[in-house]
């Protein structure tokens, strides 16, 4: 046990207000959504080419978000190919 317990709270205070503020930075909520989307599309890649869909629930959502998008960006893009022949 501690000889004083004021002094520790402070201390675990302070270090989840430094670990807070890290997690909050844009360059850190950036670099997250990055590597997030770069393992969607891997693993929509993985959907696609056979090797089947990923176990866990939340990357199988975001796989089938990534194919939805995509293949909502195809349908768009030959309607507009089309309309203009």
């Amino acid at each position: 046990m501690s000889t004083n317990p004021g002094k520790d709270a402070r201390k675990d205070l302070t270090s989840t207000l430094t670990e807070l503020d890290e997690r909050l930075r844009p360059k850190e909520l950036a670099a997250d959504a990055s590597a997030s989307l770069q393992r969607a599309v891997t693993d929509a890649v993985d959907v696609v080419t056979g090797k089947g869909v990923p176990a866990s629930a939340p990357r199988k959502r975001r796989a089938i978000g990534v194919l939805a998008v995509g293949g909502g960006i195809v349908v768009v893009v030959l309607s507009k190919i089309l309309r203009r022949r």
